[in-house]
């Protein structure tokens, strides 16, 4: 739509058109539309004209009897038109997420130097603070109070003091496959031993909470075993 100040036709193409002159000459008006008409034949169809807005002012002129006309040409709303901003593509590269430091490794335990270390390194903490109790009333009293909290106790073992390995061994050479802990009642008989009146071993069945009889913790260092043991006074 072209539209001016000194009511001329509307001209299609150019969006507005405005004509400021310091007289309102008819002469001045037509001149003004002859310009506009030409400026549009200028800007061509590709100009995107319609868009356009024109504006004639006619000026003084320094020359006799002469006119002359500061035109410009603007694009409405032009400056505050923000620029246009690419659309923000999805970026197809995978990216990793942030690295997270891993872990301190914790120090793995030292590798047990004997079958003793190795039998205590695979009882809960709470029993083996019996291997580090040198007097045995003591010992005992605790082992009693983790024997009455569920914790299986071996007492030739972990009361005594028995070594581990020799002990295994001579229960796995006399046919136990298991023995009572420390909050059962005694065998009242041995394996293969027939006694009248009183129930046999049964080495297939270990009651919930027995000892298994077994030498597997020692493997690989039966060598470090003393093969004997000291009885309790």
């Amino acid at each position: 739509m072209l539209t001016s100040t000194s009511a001329a036709s509307p001209l299609a193409g150019l969006s507005s058109f405005t004509l400021s002159s310091p007289s309102s000459a008819p002469s001045t008006d037509a001149f003004a539309q002859q310009l506009a008409s030409a400026l549009e034949n200028d800007l061509g169809p590709n100009s995107n004209a319609s868009s356009l807005q024109v504006n004639i002012q006619a000026m003084g002129s320094q020359i006799s009897g002469g006119s002359q006309f500061l035109v410009t040409i603007t694009k409405p709303n032009a400056a505050m038109t923000p620029p246009s901003t690419p659309p923000a593509t999805a970026s197809t590269t995978a990216t990793s997420p942030a690295a997270t430091p891993s872990p301190t490794p914790t120090p793995s335990a030292t590798p047990p130097a004997t079958e003793e270390d190795a039998y205590w390194a695979m009882q809960p903490p709470a029993v083996q603070a019996l291997r580090n109790i040198s007097d045995e009333t003591e010992r005992g009293d605790l082992a009693k109070q983790l024997a009455d909290q569920g914790y299986t106790i071996d007492v030739p073992i972990m009361v005594w003091k028995w070594d581990p390995l020799t002990t295994m061994t001579i229960r796995q050479n006399s046919g136990y496959t298991w023995v009572p802990s420390g909050d059962q009642s005694n065998l009242p008989t041995c394996p293969n031993c027939e006694l009248p009146g009183l129930p046999a071993y049964d080495p297939n069945h270990a009651p919930a909470g027995s000892i298994i009889v077994s030498t597997a913790f020692a493997k690989g260092l039966e060598s470090t075993a003393p093969w004997g043991f000291t009885a309790s006074s």
